[in-house]
């Protein structure tokens, strides 16, 4: 991958690390309730390999984001990542 893909790849996963946090959910509920296999999750948040466009559009509506706000600048991450409601159903909680 080129660098840029990188560091947009690095964003995305802290990103979505965050809004995991923020959410009180695991990367199992995210697997589950997206439909990505658990094994993918894992290898894409690792950095094995990138989201794809369909993966990183189920993981934010899952979370209750646009799939842009992965890619926002910081400050306005962190305003909207104050704004946005988290209404993941609640799942058994696991990790991988």
């Amino acid at each position: 991958m080129r660098p840029e893909t990188v560091a947009l790849a690095e964003i995305a996963i802290n990103r979505i690390e965050t809004a995991l946090d923020s959410a009180g959910t695991t990367r199992l509920s995210l697997a589950t309730a997206t439909g990505i296999p658990v094994s993918t999750l894992r290898r894409r948040m690792k950095g094995h390999g990138a989201l794809d466009i369909d993966q990183l559009e189920r993981i934010a509506t899952t979370l209750g984001y646009e799939v842009e706000a992965f890619v926002l600048p910081e400050d306005e991450w962190r305003g909207l990542q104050r704004q946005t409601r988290h209404d993941m159903p609640d799942q058994q909680n696991g990790e991988m």
